[in-house]
């Protein structure tokens, strides 16, 4: 019975939530703008014969993948931001963490 006792103890342990740092949110959007802008940037300096020449395809395409995944990424942030202020908001929950 010891065993079974210690083998839920320790995954008690392991499974605790583990909050994140509270600067993680600013610094993913910080580089998320700084991989977006860098993308834009990169887009904005083809020239119309550049884009003709399918051997810059696939830095074009890369770029591009960027500036979509920056754009879905910084979504998501605003999302999750949003749903932890609902969370903070709610005073249940307020009451149930104390």
């Amino acid at each position: 019975m010891t065993d079974a006792a210690d083998f839920e103890t320790l995954l008690r342990r392991a499974l605790t939530p583990i909050e994140p740092p509270t600067d993680l949110a600013e610094r993913l959007e910080s580089r998320l703008e700084r991989m977006t802008g860098a993308a834009v940037d990169e887009l904005e300096a083809w020239e119309l014969e550049a884009i003709a020449d399918p051997r810059n395809w696939a830095r074009m395409a890369y770029a591009g993948g960027v500036v979509v995944a920056g754009a879905g990424a910084a979504t998501g942030l605003v999302l999750l931001r949003a749903r932890q202020k609902a969370k903070q908001r709610n005073p249940v929950r307020r009451a149930l963490r104390r």
